[in-house]
């Protein structure tokens, strides 16, 4: 299509739409069923030059998505088009400290609030070191402080305002930049307190002065217990916060606590009073409780079970739901069963009405024991409230009352059979066959009815109600538990017979002497008569109680080996010896085969303990050697010549070792050709060789003293 003619056609339908009264009527179902330049709009077409966004009070939703506090609004339709206006939105604002999520990004109060500072040690103060880690936030998070000035995080016991400690490795406690200050004194053994009077300082002496020792209590971080514990002068101080406390929490949030339970709990803040954690809430008073799902009288119980939780009589309360037991419906303001209605005085299919039409079956009884004998009348049963047997006329009763047909309708005290037994001695153990007899509420004369017998066994004599039953014993004549002899069934009652017991309490072993209670039971055991624990002789079987015969012992208590002197408790063993008089551990003389103890005989020693022979066994410093050539030695003496023959005493420079004595000795010359003699261990003789001198010393032997 050309321009001219788009153009002719706008201006024609222009023209043709501003001069319509009425809106276009034609329905649609796309723009392929509108004319030539429509369009089809929520069924209805219009100009294409006038289509429209929105038809009639059609709105849309706009603004944000609903995250966090923000709301979309709505746009109306005017004329065709959404309003510009979103009425009702709320859109993200800053955020603020406000337990909103305000910029809706689906946090709250993010990135907001004071900074707070890591406090790894718990004492109330930030790291002070560059880089420490730090959050923003609105409330203060666990694990952080306000400040950052705690000059060491790591120890709980310094930040400001810390009582200055005196200690050896000098820590500034208080963060003030200054050492131990205050911590010189004056007088030794001076005492101060300290952590704010629990403990005490003293004054000690110092390399550069006195000063006051560390304090005998350490600073700990504050906990609410009536104590100073970080020593800074306050107690229970900046705990009352706390999480918890032992009396209830709110959620998790610091410092808020709930007391009380069900209908009664209630909210409030925790502090520290007395050493305590106390919650400032007021518990609800308790009510009545009611079966709707509640704790109503605040005992921690929901809907317990008790009177008044359910309108109804018998109702039970399940789930905050009152229903009567299974089988049971609510007649007349109480749970019971319904039933087919009887003769009984009662509504029993509660529909108001109470024994209405019908008749009752009455059987004759002549002798009134309440037992029916044969025959049967019918009588209308009244719609009175009284029990159903007094609706039978006099000599009659109701079929009902009747067990069985009377076994003897001329004795009103014997009206049915019963099965019995004999039990003539009346100890409820019965003898003979069960037979059927016609009795009243009790069982003949020297019978019982056979559902009262025992049923453990029969009566094995039915003349004695002391004896009854036949149980399976053994001799014990001396009363030890421990039996002899044959089995054998005795007829007793609720003890064995004289002289004998049950062969179930017996002991396992027989009796080897029925005629002692101390002997009882046959043991291997071997001669022990010093009582070492080492044993002689052969083994023998010997008839004993708990523990063995006089001057005997078991063989399995027996120490090995065989007791070589068995009269005398301290010597048991055979073992090698040799002599040590000197104690040394060197030895001397042959070894000998000794009977000893655990050690033995003092002088001697177990030859594999002896170090060596000694040369010497009354000096124990001397062991395997008792001369020591040239063991002394005296210092050196140098002649110059010309001179005569001269005397000279010596210096001993290694002498002799303690219990050695000097032995011969002789000069030693070291240099030169002159001549020298010894004249005693630290004396000298010395001559010139012509012109030449000599340097000489005195060594000497040591000899064993």
């Amino acid at each position: 299509m050309n321009s001219p003619l788009r153009l002719s056609l706008f201006l024609v339908a222009a023209f043709t739409a501003a001069c319509s009264a009425t809106p276009p009527a034609l329905t649609c179902q796309s723009t392929v069923d509108c004319a030539i330049g429509q369009t089809c709009q929520n069924g209805a077409c219009v100009d294409q030059l006038t289509s429209a966004e929105c038809t009639g009070a059609q709105t849309r939703p706009c603004g944000p998505d609903a995250v966090g506090s923000c709301r979309k609004g709505t746009q109306k339709c005017v004329d065709g088009k959404f309003e510009m206006t979103c009425v009702g939105v709320v859109s993200p604002v800053a955020e603020t400290c406000n337990g909103l999520d305000d910029d809706c990004d689906g946090e709250i109060d993010e990135s907001v609030g004071p900074t707070y500072f890591i406090d790894a040690d718990g004492d109330g103060f930030g790291a002070a070191t560059v880089g420490a880690a730090s959050k923003q936030a609105c409330t203060q998070p666990a694990g952080y402080a306000a400040t950052a000035t705690d000059c060491d995080d790591g120890a709980a016991s310094v930040h400001p305002g810390a009582t200055e400690l005196c200690d050896a490795q000098s820590v500034d406690e208080n963060c003030n930049g200054t050492r131990n200050e205050g911590c010189g004194c004056s007088t030794v053994g001076l005492t101060q307190p300290c952590c704010a009077g629990r403990g005490v300082q003293t004054c000690e002496a110092g390399g550069s002065g006195n000063v006051f020792s560390a304090c005998s209590v350490s600073a700990v971080p504050e906990t609410c217990n009536g104590v100073d514990d970080d020593c800074d002068g306050q107690i229970d101080d900046g705990v009352a916060a706390a999480f918890d406390g032992g009396v209830g929490d709110d959620g998790g949030v610091a410092g808020r606590c709930t007391v009380g339970v069900g209908a009664c709990a209630a909210t409030g803040a925790l502090a520290c009073v007395s050493g305590a954690q106390q919650c400032s809430g007021t518990p609800g008073t308790p009510g009545t409780e009611t079966c709707n799902g509640l704790d109503d009288d605040c005992d921690g119980q929901v809907d317990e079970a008790g009177p008044g939780l359910c309108a109804v009589t018998g109702q039970a309360c399940s789930g905050a739901t009152c229903a009567c037991p299974a089988g049971q419906s609510v007649c007349n303001g109480t749970c019971r069963a319904l039933t087919v209605e009887v003769c009984d005085g009662v509504d029993n299919d509660c529909d108001g009405l109470i024994d209405e039409t019908l008749t009752i079956a009455c059987n004759a009884d002549a002798d009134g024991d309440g037992y029916a004998d044969a025959t049967t009348t019918t009588q209308q049963c009244p719609n009175v409230a009284r029990p159903q047997a007094g609706n039978c006329p006099t000599g009659f009763v109701a079929p009902a009352s009747s067990v069985a047909a009377d076994c003897d309708p001329s004795n009103g005290s014997r009206y049915r059979f019963e099965n019995s037994r004999g039990d003539a001695d009346n100890d409820s153990f019965c003898v003979g066959a069960t037979q059927a007899e016609c009795v009243g509420t009790t069982a003949l004369p020297g019978r019982r009815f056979a559902a009262s017998c025992s049923t453990v066994n029969d009566d094995c004599n039915d003349a004695s109600a002391a004896v009854y039953r036949l149980v399976a014993s053994r001799a014990d004549a001396d009363n030890d538990t421990a039996c002899t002899g044959a089995l054998q069934n005795d007829c007793v009652g609720a003890t064995a017979l004289a002289g004998r017991r049950f062969a179930s309490t017996c002991n396992a072993t027989d009796d080897c002497n029925d005629a002692n209670n101390g002997l009882y039971r046959l043991m291997a055991s071997r001669t022990d008569a010093d009582n070492d624990g080492y044993c002689v002789g052969t083994t023998a079987n010997d008839c004993t109680g708990p523990s063995p015969l006089a001057g005997r012992r078991y063989d399995a208590n027996c120490n090995l080996p065989d007791d070589c002197n068995d009269a005398n408790g301290s010597t048991f063993r055979l073992a090698s010896v040799r002599t040590d008089s000197d104690g040394d551990a060197y030895c001397s003389g042959a070894a000998s085969t000794q009977c000893i103890g655990s050690s033995p005989p003092a002088g001697q020693r177990l030859t594999a303990n002896c170090a060596g022979d000694d040369c010497k066994d009354t000096n124990n410093l001397a062991t395997t050697v008792c001369t020591i050539t040239g063991g002394q030695v005296t210092a050196a003496h140098s002649q110059t010549c010309p001179n005569g023959v001269q005397n000279f005493s010596l210096t001993v420079v290694s002498f002799c070792p303690f219990g050695f004595s000097v032995g011969g000795y002789s000069a030693q010359v070291l240099s030169g050709a002159g001549n020298c003699s010894a004249t005693s261990s630290t004396s000298i003789t010395q001559s010139c060789n012509f012109l030449e001198g000599t340097s000489c010393r005195v060594v000497a032997d040591c000899v064993a003293n």
